[in-house]
């Protein structure tokens, strides 16, 4: 149980840091996912 608390807060403790990043990401992944649709 103990590890699970540890990876819960490195979780949030990542998720802090690079949230931005992480949902920058997101965004591009989907846009290149709907032009590469509307090309294909």
């Amino acid at each position: 149980m103990d590890k699970l608390t540890q990876l819960g807060s490195d979780v949030v403790t990542l998720w802090a840091k690079y949230h931005d990043m992480y949902l920058d990401g997101i965004a591009n992944t989907l846009i290149l996912a709907v032009v590469a649709t509307a090309i294909g």
